[in-house]
């Protein structure tokens, strides 16, 4: 389900990608499986203006959740980095 979001070799490379997926594997997927029901519901309508609306409503919030999974890996990345900055200092006040 969540590979449509990626197709094509340079997106399913790319870090963001990756980590996009890897969050919808562990979250639950169900808002998506309905952004994606009314994006089909609207084309089966033929229905130009509802399947834009529900397409661009789709994609806000695909574009959120990256955001949201890159922050969340920045912060726990710069946690990380001061860890061991702290770690490093720590241990040469004990020398």
């Amino acid at each position: 389900m969540t590979v449509g979001l990626c197709r094509g070799v340079q997106r399913w490379a790319s870090p963001e990608c990756k980590l996009l997926l890897e969050q919808a594997r562990t979250a639950n997927v169900l808002p998506v499986v309905d952004e994606h029901t009314a994006i089909v519901e609207a084309l089966r309508a033929r229905n130009p203006v509802a399947a834009r609306a529900a397409m661009r409503a789709h994609i806000e919030e695909v574009i959120q959740h990256l955001l949201f999974a890159v922050e969340e890996k920045a912060v726990a990345e710069a946690r990380n980095s001061v860890a061991r900055t702290r770690e490093r200092f720590g241990s040469a006040g004990q020398i």
